[in-house]
């Protein structure tokens, strides 16, 4: 119950002509057809097409009992024009990006070979076929119709049943429990006490340590994490430090994050020490010595050999090594079926063992959900139209320090309640 033409009636409205017997490229494009009509075809389950089958039947059936022609039920299925109105050509294009090499599997999965879709899409919306695309609004919201065939019956068939038919394999970064996450930085500690007077490997060992510790104290993905801001490091550390009631660790991170408009800045208070014994404070403290050390105040804190902001993965494989060390070394830590390299990384690992260990300590979503996703400062009164108003650190500093208790709470838990039934934290050790 899907529209369908045959391979060569496709094969002609894209190249408008009919394949050539010798051609190795024509029959390659046939190929690519044909498994994109069955994969049209195949979109609904083999019971939903048995019953449509049959009913179908059943109906010119009854039809024909009453003397009524089948014409008169079925609306004719064609004949279709000479043009590719579902655009075939593009879903044969994915078949053949299909079969290139993956990285987690023998090819590419559905959501990579999808990306094509994407680029097709917005490339339509930007022509002048797009233009004609309609638009119908309300308040601050849009609804946009769009003649794209992409979006079209045909095209949510195909990419339905391609979808069914290759599924996908997903293999996120594992969760770093807290027990791996304690002996990584006893490790890295160990190693910056080895490293003493040799500034070269001080450094090798000081940015990866931070890193891990900053993304699994903030609940960060390993992108966010070089965003932080050296000058704002320095302006709010101390006065974070010597806070009366709870002294803590202030991030400071400098950038655009993913899905946000207006913020370039945030702050983000973390614990010092976790109950847990995990120490936030003293790798900030020692990568604000180091940097005072060479009279630099201002920039990126993490940087590469070119000085620039560095990536993610600049300190992944540093950071990777000293897992293989502790599987190799250290018993019931990590298991020896888990490949390091493979199966860890800096992307979602310390941010999935975050969460965890925050669901662990008896911190609601809600609050893991506000600390992951920048909603500190989503107050009513500074939008106006759906407009974020743009506000800068010291603006932030002063919202968050309002709210240290609940956000210093997802690494230290609750240990209890006092008379009138609020909660008890563990903010230090």
């Amino acid at each position: 119950m899907v529209q369908f033409q045959c391979d060569v009636c496709h094969f002609r409205n894209i190249q408008r002509r009919s394949p050539e017997p010798g051609s190795i490229r024509d029959r390659l494009l046939l190929r690519c057809i044909r498994r994109a009509n069955l994969d049209a075809c195949w979109a609904r389950e083999s019971t939903t097409v048995a019953t449509n089958t049959r009913n179908v039947k059943k109906l010119l059936e009854k039809g024909a009992t009453i003397g009524v022609d089948s014409d008169a039920i079925m609306v004719p299925a064609g004949p279709r024009p000479l043009r590719d109105d579902n655009l075939m050509v593009v879903a044969a294009t994915m078949m053949q990006r299909s079969l290139d090499a993956g990285k987690n599997d023998v090819h590419v999965q559905y959501d990579t070979v999808r990306q094509f879709w994407s680029a097709v899409h917005n490339q339509w919306r930007a022509s002048d076929e797009g233009q004609a695309a309609s638009v119908m609004m309300r308040g601050t919201t849009k609804l946009m119709t769009s003649t794209c065939p992409t979006n079209g019956e045909w095209f949510e068939r195909f990419m339905l049943g391609f979808h069914k038919r290759v599924g996908g394999v997903s293999r996120p970064d594992l969760a770093v429990s807290i027990e791996v996450m304690l002996a990584l930085m006893q490790r890295f500690d160990r190693l910056w006490i080895l490293a003493e007077g040799d500034s070269k490997k001080q450094q090798e060992v000081l940015f990866p340590a931070l890193l891990a510790v900053a993304a699994y104290a903030g609940g960060l993905r390993g992108e966010e994490v070089p965003l932080m801001d050296l000058f704002s490091m320095f302006k709010h550390f101390a006065e974070g430090m010597n806070h009366l009631k709870h002294p803590h660790v202030v991030m400071a991170l400098r950038g655009r994050f993913k899905n946000e408009i207006g913020e370039l800045e945030h702050l983000k208070p973390l614990v010092t020490k976790t109950r847990s014994g995990l120490d936030v404070g003293v790798w900030f403290q020692r990568m604000l010595t180091w940097y005072e050390q060479r009279g630099t105040t201002q920039g990126p804190v993490f940087l590469d050999e070119r000085g620039n902001r560095c990536r993610t993965g600049y300190h992944e494989f540093a950071i990777l090594t000293q897992f293989e060390w502790l599987q190799a070394n250290v018993d019931d830590l990590i298991s020896p079926n888990v490949n390091v390299f493979e199966d860890m990384g800096v992307g979602r690992g310390f941010r999935r063992g975050s969460n965890g260990q925050a669901v662990i300590q008896g911190v609601s979503q809600a609050w893991i959900d506000m600390n992951n996703r920048w909603s500190i400062c989503e107050r009513a009164s500074e939008q106006a139209k759906g407009n974020r108003m743009n506000l800068s650190m010291s603006a932030h500093y002063s919202d968050i320090r309002l709210m240290l208790v609940p956000l210093l709470q997802l690494f230290n838990g609750v240990v209890g309640r006092d008379a009138f039934g609020r909660d008890i934290l563990a903010l230090t050790d």
